[in-house]
């Protein structure tokens, strides 16, 4: 349970940290936001695992809608986090806290919205894509591939 709880605050850190830049090429471009988002540098796997899990889901307009928007408030708060990190008004330690809390939050979020088979399945598909992800992370590590 703690690696999967692990796996997860990893996952929604790289989901905010791409939601946040790919709000920012869309605010600088007039380019409608998406569910869709970017995955840059290291934590490439975390956006894409979620936006893979979610586009696999039967979701109607509405959930699509309010899981966006959940998605969007979330990168929102984790830009200010990290402003606040590199002008030194908030701890490293606060900040990982904050994180955490904030994960929770967006998976809270999310899961608010979805029918409890929704959730479910939501559960189940966010495990097995983390386990996934982790397994070809550690193999690529011993090819010499890894970070």
């Amino acid at each position: 349970m703690k690696k999967y709880l692990a796996s997860a605050a990893i996952l929604v850190a790289a989901l905010s940290l791409a939601v946040t830049a790919h709000a920012q090429a869309a605010s600088s471009t007039g380019a409608q936001q998406s569910l869709s988002v970017p995955t840059p540098g290291k934590h490439a796997g975390g956006p894409k695992i979620l936006q893979n899990v979610i586009a696999k889901m039967n979701l109607t307009e509405d959930q699509k809608t309010k899981i966006k928007d959940a998605v969007k408030a979330n990168g929102k708060e984790v830009l200010e986090l990290r402003r606040g990190v590199k002008a030194g008004t908030v701890t490293k330690d606060d900040a990982k806290l904050k994180q955490k809390a904030l994960h929770k939050s967006l998976m809270e979020s999310i899961k608010g919205v979805l029918t409890p088979a929704q959730v479910k399945e939501f559960d189940e598909a966010l495990k097995a894509a983390t386990k996934k992800a982790k397994e070809e992370k550690e193999e690529s590590a011993k090819k010499g591939g890894g970070l």
